[in-house]
């Protein structure tokens, strides 16, 4: 019995040499480091769509026939509407080339000059079609924009005149976006407008006699979201 427990706690101690042993010889394993955590890629080229809206003001003056100044026309409004674009960012740094486009829905509404009763100019729609130039530096992008601006206004007054037309012009801004999800941005723009002259009207009080808009421009401030495809 003796001769048995010493053999037993022999073979036990030579097993704990033989795994020793082995395991001296098996190569150490590095230490675990945790993988790194990803850093979100912010791509600009491609195409977005969004919403849009802000605040403008719109000048203009009113000129008769004959070339004289019939009134002075200043006011502002609100309005909303929609933008779709493409950007191209250039490979290997941070410029952006883009084009965009957007419309809206306006009700920036004018009123002034040497008129009884009142003479009102109202901005019913608006749109603008685009080039871009821009910086990008991670999510935020810093851009100038500039290109053909086009506008619904609605020249009236009580007796004397009503209608509407479609001005064209040339608008210059810049703005910044910033892609706070992989597919979505915000921005805030800047755009300063300016008209071609309106067309000539006849005006009831003055008969044979007629007017037309001039000097129109606008300026507005706005903010808006797009989504990245």
């Amino acid at each position: 019995m003796r001769i048995g427990f010493v053999s037993l706690l022999a073979a036990i101690i030579g097993l704990g040499s033989v795994q020793t042993a082995i395991s001296a010889d098996m190569p150490l394993k590095a230490p675990y480091k945790a993988a790194p955590m990803a850093v979100p890629a912010y791509n600009w080229t491609g195409p977005y769509a969004g919403i849009q809206g802000g605040y403008g003001w719109s000048n203009q003056h009113g000129i008769s026939s004959v070339g004289t100044e019939t009134g002075y026309f200043s006011g502002a409004g609100g309005f909303v509407g929609g933008t779709l674009g493409y950007n191209w960012q250039l490979p290997g740094g941070p410029l952006l080339l883009g084009v965009e486009g957007d419309g809206s829905w306006s009700k920036i509404q004018a009123s002034g000059g040497a008129c009884v009763p009142i003479c009102n100019v109202d901005v019913n729609w608006s749109a603008t079609f685009r080039g871009r130039l821009g910086y990008v530096h991670g999510p935020w992008l810093a851009y100038a924009t500039g290109g053909l601006a086009l506008a619904g206004v609605h020249p009236f007054q009580t007796g004397n005149f009503d209608y509407t037309e479609t001005l064209a012009g040339w608008t210059v801004g810049g703005g910044v976006e910033w892609m706070f999800m992989p597919r979505w941005s915000v921005k805030a723009e800047y755009l300063y407008t300016r008209f071609a002259n309106g067309h000539s009207v006849p005006v009831a009080f003055l008969p044979g006699a007629s007017a037309y808009l001039a000097n129109f421009t606008t300026q507005i401030v706005r903010g808006g979201i797009n989504f990245h495809f």
